[in-house]
């Protein structure tokens, strides 16, 4: 008895001393959500009562794409976080209730009686067309046609009898097997539909069980209380299906110097939980990149044999995006409203954003909250908007493109913290169409594409009466010719910048020319010519430049 006794005293010291873990549960739900480039970093958050001793908080319902990893926990109070986890309750599997015997048993015979009228119908066909042929043989046998040089009068008298005897035979047994065919088909579409019924029967017997119900994906957070106490824990993990694409909007005004800029995020996100009401974040960074910075490794020199190869490259140019744009007909937008003059302009999404800068990103913090479903659909939310003081001029290449494009020319873009992406843009509040900013470039002047201006007609051509060939001794000289004209449509004077250029030459036995440039700037090391024009109102003007090719007079050249 006092073993028993001493047994029993240990294991009620061992209850009280040994804390036990006390669990709470709560939905995961996505109060923040920072969205990169590629991938997005979800954060939740829950209060907490904890008991003295060891407490599990466990988030349930959070994304089952969490990359492990990047799970972390936080929290507010006067405890101790010891560990955070992340695994994933899967259910039992339902039991799914089982077809009859004696319906799995017919559906088989059913099969294979299908099988067997198929294999019938095929050998009635077969017959069907043996006794064809042996007709198509009949009727063309040369005895029959009278072909035959020894033909009598009573041999095509039998010839005839036996024709009429064996057709008629022929033509019988054809019309049993017909009859036996249709009697067969019409058993096999019976048999199908039999069949069709049992196995609609089977199959809604096979799905009367529960369907399963989705794997719970948790993250558990355990933490240590020294004594009870309210707190709060956050847990926070990146995801990778998810992402956003800028875009953009320019609003022109033609009757000042300044050029809106609306900048937007296309957000997708199909991480299996809906983002409900969330707070958004949006950064330029692509997390869960490589952070090792790569070695330069040694490199050698060999000697290698080169076999001579002979290629033929084709320069590839890029011609301008094709826009609509007519300044001439181009319609403001009515500014004017029916309501109050007095009445508070409505705000948009880019009001409630701020912007911050960090070492690796730039980040986009939006203070309004957004449902993004897991839908992978894209979602629009404006970031920023900035009136940029901006210089419009018009510019032309008409050796590859016949139409002027009006350009905006912004300078201090770098404050901008733009990324590449697609632009809508408008003028004088008519949409003209898209085009593309690549804020990824050194130079002090941030160039955009506002459109093509058909107010201004550019035409390029070449002379022909001024294109010459002559030969001197062993030498050739080739003068070409081309004239350029510009016409000023609209009823207000015009600057236009316009771009062309001569060939150069990469061998030595090719001399190449500029004769006259109609005071164009010239680069040598390109062969680029421009021209600044200020064009009246309903001016046209004419330019032109000649440039001299020299070659060897038994040579022929192209591309000039």
């Amino acid at each position: 008895m006092k073993t028993y006794s001493f047994l029993f005293q240990t294991y009620l010291f061992l209850l009280i001393t040994i804390p036990s873990i006390a669990a709470n549960t709560f939905k995961a739900k996505v109060e923040k959500a920072t969205v990169y480039l590629n991938g997005a970093q979800l954060f939740s958050s829950h209060d907490v009562s904890l008991l003295q001793g060891v407490n599990e908080i466990i988030f349930e319902g959070v994304s089952p794409l969490l990359q492990a990893p990047s799970l972390q926990a936080s929290g507010k109070g006067s405890f101790t976080i010891m560990e955070v986890r992340f695994d994933a309750i899967y259910p039992e599997v339902v039991a799914v209730a089982k077809p009859s015997a004696k319906k799995v048993k017919s559906l088989q015979l059913i099969g294979d009686s299908i099988t067997e009228i198929t294999l019938q119908l095929d050998e009635i066909a077969d017959k069907m067309s043996a006794l064809q042929t042996e007709k198509n043989i009949l009727l063309n046998n040369r005895l029959i046609k009278g072909e035959t040089k020894r033909d009598t009068l009573n041999l095509f008298k039998d010839a005839m009898e036996y024709l009429r005897n064996r057709l008629s035979n022929l033509n019988a047994e054809t019309y049993k097997l017909k009859r036996e065919q249709n009697l067969k088909n019409q058993l096999l579409t019976e048999l199908q539909e039999r069949q069709n019924q049992l196995s609609a029967l089977i199959n809604q017997v096979d799905n009367t069980g529960k369907p399963a119900p989705q794997a719970n994906h948790r993250v558990i957070v355990s933490v240590l209380a020294e004594q009870p106490c309210l707190g709060s824990v956050s847990i926070n993990y990146f995801v990778a299906e998810a992402g956003w694409t800028p875009e953009y909007d320019l609003r022109a005004d033609n009757n000042t110097n300044k050029l809106q800029l609306t900048h937007k995020a296309r957000i997708t996100q199909n991480t299996g939980i809906d983002w409900s009401n969330a707070l958004l974040t949006l950064a330029t960074g692509t997390p869960m990149q490589s952070t090792i910075k790569p070695n330069l490794a040694p490199a050698y020199l060999s000697f290698y044999n080169a076999y001579q190869q002979v290629e033929k490259k084709k320069a590839l140019s890029k011609t301008p995006q094709t826009l609509s744009f007519n300044e001439a007909t181009a319609s403001s937008v009515d500014k004017g409203n029916r309501y109050d003059d007095d009445m508070k302009d409505a705000v948009a999404s880019y009001d409630w954003t701020t912007v911050s800068e960090n070492i690796l990103n730039t980040e986009y913090e939006v203070k309004l909250r957004y449902n993004i479903p897991a839908d992978g659909k894209q979602h629009l939310v404006a970031i920023q908007t900035k009136d940029l003081k901006t210089n419009y001029n018009l510019s032309s290449v008409p050796k590859l493109d016949a139409s002027a494009y009006l350009l905006a020319k912004i300078t201090g873009w770098e404050d901008l913290n733009l990324i590449p992406g697609n632009s809508r843009i408008y003028f004088d509040g008519t949409y003209i169409g898209e085009s593309f900013i690549d804020p990824n470039t050194t130079n002090d002047t941030l160039e955009l594409s506002m459109g093509r201006d058909r107010g201004i007609v550019v035409q390029r051509k070449k002379l022909k009466d001024k294109t010459k060939e002559k030969v001197l001794l062993e030498e050739k000289t080739i003068s070409v010719t081309y004239e350029i004209m510009v016409r000023n449509t609209k009823s207000v004077a015009a600057e236009l910048h316009i771009d062309d250029q001569i060939p150069l030459s990469s061998n030595p036995g090719i001399v190449v020319k500029l004769t006259d440039s109609s005071k164009a700037k010239y680069d040598v090391e390109t062969g680029k010519l421009s021209w600044e024009i200020n064009l009246k109102p309903k001016e046209s003007r004419k330019i032109s430049f000649t440039y001299e090719v020299k070659i060897p007079k038994d040579k022929m050249i192209a591309g000039i």
